[in-house]
Formats: structure tokens, sequence, C-alpha cells
């Protein structure tokens, strides 16, 4: 598949999940991740959680660049995509470090979580409640990512209203992206922080 096949609005399905600006995004967030990790001096992760994963593609481009850490546990509810992201990661060759759970993500249990450990969570736009963001152990680091113009759950005007509505213990990093998909332009937001 192309990327420049794809003619719709990152449609719900595996095509979907990798239009371009989704792509962009999710390359903006294993770069700055790495970062932060690298001025913390955090040279492996226990675990990283991935929440909302649909098909996986964060783990995938984490699990291709070497992420240092043991695991990465992509969380989708829909039995559907957690198939569809292990089949992806199996082609990959990534079934040594990448797990998929079908749950919830504000069912997640992190008792068992070691730090430092990393959740991340794209799919803030689509998720309307908050226990996913109030159950993060407190000392994980979490990356968000959410953006306006979403006719979804959440959908923020500023990075500012975006940030405030996470609060962290501290905010390692935040920006945000001028993005296209085929129908729109919109701002992309991120937050890297110590929740």
């Amino acid at each position: 598949m192309r990327i420049t096949q794809i003619t719709e609005t990152s449609p719900l399905t595996v095509e979907g999940s990798f239009t371009k600006d989704l792509l962009i995004s999710k390359l903006w967030l294993w770069k700055k991740l790495s970062d932060v990790l690298a001025k913390l001096d955090i040279d492996h992760v226990n675990t990283v959680y991935v929440l909302g994963s649909w098909t996986g593609t964060v783990s995938m481009i984490l699990a291709a660049e070497d992420f240092p850490t043991d695991v990465i546990i992509n969380v989708d509810q829909d039995p559907k995509w957690i198939a569809a992201s292990k089949k992806l990661s199996e082609r990959m060759g990534f079934q040594n470090i990448v797990r998929h759970q079908a749950s919830d993500a504000n069912q997640v249990d992190y008792d068992q979580i070691e730090q430092p450990s990393v959740v991340i969570n794209t799919s803030t736009n689509d998720m309307a409640e908050r226990d996913w963001f109030n159950n993060i152990p407190s000392g994980t680091i979490v990356v968000l990512q959410g953006r306006d113009a979403a006719e979804s759950a959440h959908s923020w005007d500023t990075l500012d209203n975006f940030v405030r509505d996470y609060p962290m213990q501290q905010v390692l990093f935040q920006s945000q992206l001028t993005l296209e998909d085929p129908e729109t332009e919109y701002h992309r937001y991120m937050v890297i922080g110590i929740r």
C-alpha cells in the first residue's frame, strides 16, 4: 500500500491508520520521546503501554527504531483491531517485543508496572472517559497526542487547553504540528510529562 493511495481522512480501516498525517505525528512522537529520555538520562524503560492502539502503528515504529524497552503493550477495546495489530506486528517480526491486550483503556491494571515506564495515548480525542489518565501511576512518563477540528469525544482549540486538560507533575515537552489530511488542515498537539 502506498500512502498516496489513501483518499479518506483517516478512515477506520487498516489503511486509514497509515495516512500520511498520522504517520508523521507518530514519528514525531518517537523522536521527541527519545529526546526526552536522553535528557532524563534514561537509557531503558521497562514497559510501554499504547492506549487506543488501533492497528499498532506506534508500537511498530518504536520496535522498528529499537526503542529501549522490554515490552510494548498495545491496548484497544476492539478485538478486531487487536487481531489486526497482532497480525501486522508478526509480519514485521516484532512478536517478541509487542504484546496485545483487548480491553478498555479505562480498565488497564498498572499494578505490575515498574518505573521507568511509559504510557502513550494518541487517541485522546476518542476517549470520553478519563479513568485511563487518572489510573496511570505517579512517576510514569506519559505521552499524549490530540487535535483540534475533530468530530469526536474531545477536541481542543489550543495546545494550552490540551496540556491543561492532562495535569502532570512535570511537563517535559509540549508543542504542536500543523498537518493536513485530505479534507482539512488541523493542529496535532503533543505533551510529554511525568504523571
